[in-house]
Order: structure tokens, then C-alpha cells, then sequence
């Protein structure tokens, strides 16, 4: 069974609009045979008979469709013609004018007898949002690959079952994805999740320990000096330590992005945001007094221990972000793209 995840061709993309208060997330449709399907699927949706006349076949257009839209009109919602901060609005067309930039054209009306069945481009958006995230799970597992080799070599042979059981869990939830049984695919996802959790435990464990073994540095630049010179490479093995430690971090850290990515996978938003809550409550425990004193001899700004709520929060933003439904899908087409699918539609 190949646990590799084949690459999305579209693109996930953020965009700021000026009438929204928060980024709108849009599929923007790249693959060839996506666009023009999806394309067509879209004219079905919009009355643009009155705009074909005003389509220069030269010209480039953008043709976004908020999928809002379809459920705003399936439970009956009144539109009005601009994206209002509740979300509403209709689909566009916009050209590229002169400037490079495109604006808006046209809004394109639904066509409201075609709404009930507009599941196809709703069930196309799913997909491509699992892709997504999946994408990002791979990236994570591939990050974690390199550092459990690195803090292999840390620990050197010690007997140790924690890397064992945080590759079990890894390679749990990789097969899972490739399960089509709904119920077997996230009973075998839970497994890997309940062994992530448990080897991230004793990772922590693992780092919480060298944290409070690590000898302090003097406060004293005299002592300091004197250890630097009579001891052999002093410094450089108290840098050496650091560096063992933030691979422990980083490793705490990844495997806590996997199972909040995992979470996602299961449709369980709540829990994406405990996983970052917990890590930051363990985290907090931990003293950094000793190696604190790396602050007199190294950039305390560039320290990990010191940005562990910055890096944890920008963690979980992106969860977070990850776990958002999209909201529209976009296709870059040329007019003459754009008249065919008319004419066809």
C-alpha cells in the first residue's frame, strides 16, 4: 500500500477582499480537466445569457463563485449585491484590465431553479480541502522523518521505545488516509493519534529532563571567560547541549501539529485547539531557569525558549486555518474559454 499522498494540483489561496473582515479561502482551479468541468458546472448555476455580448475573446477573466451562495439560497436567504460582513454575496466575473490587476466586471445572478442540485461543486470543494490538508500532513511527517533521525543520533543507541512508538503513530495515520471505509479509516486514524499522544509525552519528558540537567552558565563574565579558556571547548559543548534540546522541542512540537492535523481529518475542531492548549500548559511547567543562562552568551531573541507562546499560537492559527471550509472557487480563463463554456452551457 502506497502511504505517499499524491500532490494537489490546485491551488488553496487566501484572498483579501475589501468587504470582508476576515481572508475568504478559495479553491483556485488549475488542473486543466478541474477547470473546465468546474467551468461548465458554474455556468449552469448563473443566468450570464446578458453578459456574453459584453466577453471580449481577448481578454482575461476571473470567474469566482462563493459556495455560500448555494446554501444561502437553499434556505431561502435574501441576497443583496455586494459581500456584506455576513458573507453573502454572488458570483463575479472580473477582466484584467490595463493595470495587470483584475476588477470586477460583472455579478453573475443565480439562476435559482438550478440551486437544488448543486451539490457538484459543494462535493468538488470537500474534496480538494481534504487534499489540502492531507498536503499538510505529509509536509509535517516528512519534517518529523528528519528529526527523529537527528535525535536518533542524540540518543545513540539508548533503549528508548518512544521514537518506536511516535514512527508507529506516524505511519498509523499515513495507511489510515489511504482506507475508503469512512468508520475503518478513522478508528485506524484514533490509533495513530493515541500513540502520538503518548510518544509526544515522553518526548516532553525526555526534554524536560536535559532542560533541568543542563549545568547554568556563571553569572559571573570572569568565570565565564576562565571556563571558556581552561575548559575544552566549553562553550561550544554547552551550545552542542542546547542544540540536542531545541531537536527534542522541535520534534515535541511536530508531532503536536500532527495530531492536531489528525484531529482535522476527523472533522473534530475543538480538539485541534486543546491539542495547543495542553502543549502550552505542559510547556509552562517546565523551568528554564538553567538554560536561561545561554542568554548571556547567545541572542536571547533567536532562543526557543523564549517564543514557545508565539510559536505555539502561530501553530495553531495555521491548524486552524487548515480546518476552515473554503469558501469560494476561482478559475482564470480567457474569453474565449469563457464564450465556449456559454454557448455549451
Amino acid at each position: 500500500m502506497n502511504n505517499e499522498l499524491v500532490k494537489m494540483s490546485n491551488e488553496i489561496i487566501m484572498l483579501d477582499l475589501d468587504d470582508t473582515e476576515n481572508p475568504v479561502k478559495c479553491v483556485n482551479v488549475i488542473e486543466s480537466h478541474d477547470r473546465k468541468r468546474i467551468l461548465n458546472n458554474i455556468i449552469q448555476y448563473v443566468d450570464i445569457a446578458n453578459l456574453v455580448k459584453n466577453i471580449d475573446s481577448r481578454t482575461e477573466y476571473i470567474v469566482q463563485f462563493p459556495l455560500k451562495a448555494l446554501d444561502d439560497f437553499k434556505s431561502g436567504k435574501a441576497f443583496i449585491n455586494v459581500n456584506s460582513k455576513t458573507g453573502v454575496s454572488w458570483p463575479q466575473l472580473m477582466k484584467k484590465g490595463k493595470d495587470g490587476r483584475y476588477h470586477i466586471a460583472h455579478n453573475l445572478p443565480i439562476k435559482e431553479e438550478t440551486i437544488v442540485s448543486g451539490a457538484s461543486l459543494q462535493d468538488f470543494a470537500v474534496i480538494q480541502h481534504n487534499l489540502y490538508v492531507q498536503q499538510q500532513l505529509n509536509e509535517i511527517s516528512n519534517q518529523m522523518t528528519h528529526i527523529i533521525e537527528v535525535v536518533e543520533r542524540i540518543e545513540n543507541g539508548q533503549k528508548t521505545d518512544r521514537i518506536g512508538i511516535l514512527n508507529a503513530g506516524k505511519k498509523q495515520i499515513m495507511y489510515a488516509l489511504n482506507i475508503e471505509n469512512t468508520e475503518d479509516r478513522k478508528t485506524a486514524i484514533m490509533a495513530g493519534v493515541d500513540n502520538l499522544i503518548l510518544a509526544q509525552q515522553q518526548i516532553l519528558a525526555a526534554m524536560k529532563s536535559r532542560i533541568e540537567e543542563f549545568e547554568p552558565l556563571s553569572s559571573n563574565s570572569v568565570v565565564r571567560f576562565i571556563n571558556g579558556v581552561f575548559k575544552d571547548e566549553y562553550l561550544n559543548r554547552k551550545y552542542d547541549d542546547y542544540m540536542d534540546i531545541q531537536e527534542y522541542y522541535a520534534l515535541y512540537l511536530h508531532a503536536t501539529e500532527m495530531i492536531a492535523s489528525a484531529y482535522i481529518i476527523l472533522g473534530n475542531e475543538a480538539n485541534v485547539h486543546e491539542v495547543f492548549v495542553d502543549a502550552k500548559t505542559e510547556l509552562n511547567k517546565i523551568s528554564f531557569k538553567n538554560i536561561k543562562t545561554l542568554e548571556y552568551v547567545l541572542n536571547s531573541k533567536e532562543l526557543f525558549f523564549n517564543n514557545i507562546v508565539q510559536n505555539l499560537k502561530h501553530e495553531e492559527n495555521l491548524a486552524l486555518e487548515y480546518a476552515r471550509e473554503i469558501d469560494c472557487l476561482r478559475i482564470s480563463v480567457t474569453g474565449n474559454e469563457l464564450l465556449e463554456a456559454c454557448y455549451n452551457g
